[in-house]
C-alpha cells in the first residue's frame, strides 16, 4: 500500500502524510540530516524564517494583490507554521 502511495505521490509526500499522522497521535517528529524536521516540528526561529520567506515570495504577494480567499489561504500556511513550534 505504501509503494502505491508513492507511485503517485512520491516518497517525500508520503513521509509527510504519515508524519502528520504521527503529530496528530502525540507521536515524534522526522528529523533529517540536515536538521530539518518533517511534521511541523520547528523552533521558533525556525518558524519566523521560513514564514518571512513566505512572505516574501512571489506566490505570496500575488495573493496579497489577489486578497480574499487567496491571501487567507497564505496567512493560515503561515500560522501552521507555528502550531507544533518546541
Amino acid at each position: 500500500m505504501i509503494a502505491r502511495l508513492s507511485e503517485g505521490t512520491g516518497d517525500a509526500a508520503v513521509m509527510r502524510l504519515f508524519s502528520a499522522i504521527g503529530a496528530s497521535m502525540a507521536e515524534d517528529t522526522i528529523v533529517t540530516g540536515t536538521g530539518a524536521t518533517i511534521g511541523g516540528a520547528l523552533t521558533k526561529g525556525q518558524a519566523d524564517t521560513e514564514a518571512r520567506d513566505i512572505r516574501n515570495g512571489d506566490a505570496y504577494k500575488a495573493a496579497e494583490r489577489a486578497g480574499g480567499k487567496r491571501l487567507q489561504e497564505a496567512e493560515r500556511e503561515i500560522e501552521n507554521l507555528y502550531l507544533h513550534v518546541r
